[in-house]
């Protein structure tokens, strides 16, 4: 698996699981008249900043001239590894380099 196909994998299993989690634990607490739209409203949200942050690192993977910054590195392993326990379940990935 490339890096360009273990970024879209992760980026689609992470959209799941917070969306999965929004709906389990975040739903079922709002009224019903204000359901549909905050559904909506967090899944627009979701789904635009985690796809701008996955074109971004799609970008990143790309280029040739991109340089590897070891911070934002360890930053995205953190990341990861706590949406994967949103659900209560560990993340699959480790982030071991």
């Amino acid at each position: 698996m490339n890096a360009k196909d273990l970024l879209a994998t992760r980026g689609r299993r992470t959209i799941a699981t917070l969306l999965t989690y929004m709906e389990e634990n975040v739903w079922p607490h709002l009224d019903d008249e204000v359901q549909p739209e905050a559904q909506d409203a967090a899944r627009a949200k979701i789904l635009s900043l985690l796809g701008d942050y996955q074109d971004l690192a799609m970008d990143m993977v790309s280029s040739e001239t991109g340089a590897i910054n070891e911070f934002w590195v360890d930053e995205l392993a953190r990341l990861h590894d706590r949406i994967g326990r949103l659900d209560g379940n560990p993340a699959p990935l480790s982030h071991s380099r």
